[in-house]
């Protein structure tokens, strides 16, 4: 299994690390990919592939809540990191989010749309967060595939409407914790979607899958976020991990 999004760089992980890592290969993952948020984890990332070369992959990208008004001195500073290192295998964590502040609206559409432009012209998938944006994403989201970006909606839990119009455009979804919870209706919606459009993530250290929940995610909880999908789809965990890690490879262009 492939854990497409985890920030294992993340100040939960720095007193277990080795530990964690020990779990998760313990449950059969085999690459775990960590999302950029700013400038400030570029380089706690690159320790952390450092540290587990060719199991930890980095990406890098500016997080919709850490743009403000310095966001374009924190977009060049990014792109020259992204043009030092050749081993990046995403552009990410990026997109809109509308949820707690709206005063930077603009800005962050606007710095999507570079790091978009970024992805093109290195020729890397995207990791795209979204909460509370559906619509200007979705418009977003529609004109980039046109354009040539192909990536992975984090930890989606839309509606069927959604999900379907993001797949018709090629884009894959991250699924995660939030399946397991006790009053998700993701199943509702997954159930009509076909398994080769999904991707396993955790979004570690957050949304920990049931029974952990409230707890600090990672990566060894994947299998139950598997094991929920063997159950939506009727058919093994096996092949859950054997579609969902095909389509991680294909997407991230990384090899187990």
């Amino acid at each position: 299994m492939i854990d497409t999004h985890c920030h294992l760089d993340d100040e939960a992980y720095k007193d277990d690390l080795d530990a964690v890592i020990e779990r998760a290969k313990s449950v059969n993952i085999r690459k775990i990919l960590i999302p950029g948020i700013d400038t400030t984890n570029v380089g706690s990332i690159r320790q952390v592939c450092q540290k587990y070369p060719n199991y930890a992959l980095p990406a890098i990208g500016l997080h919709p809540e850490n743009i403000a008004e310095n966001y374009r001195e924190q977009l060049t500073n990014l792109y020259k990191s992204l043009c030092e290192h050749d081993d990046w295998v995403a552009i990410g964590e990026i997109g809109l989010d509308y949820h707690f502040d709206k005063t930077f609206v603009r800005e962050q559409r606007d710095a999507l749309e570079e790091q978009l432009q970024w992805a093109r012209e290195k020729d890397l998938p995207v990791m795209i967060h979204s909460r509370d944006a559906t619509q200007d994403m979705e418009a977003m989201l529609t004109e980039a595939a046109k354009l040539g970006n192909r990536g992975v909606l984090h930890c989606f839990t839309g509606s069927y409407e959604t999900a379907k119009k993001y797949l018709d455009y090629g884009w894959k979804l991250g699924i995660g914790g939030v399946l397991t919870f006790k009053n998700s209706k993701l199943h509702e919606v997954l159930v009509r979607l076909p398994l080769s459009s999904l991707v396993l993530e955790t979004d570690g250290p957050y949304l920990a899958p049931t029974p952990h929940r409230g707890t600090r995610n990672e990566s060894a909880y994947i299998p139950l976020v598997a094991e929920r999908l063997a159950q939506i789809y009727n058919t093994t965990v096996e092949q859950i991990d054997y579609q969902t890690d095909q389509t991680a490879q294909e997407l991230f262009r990384i090899e187990i």
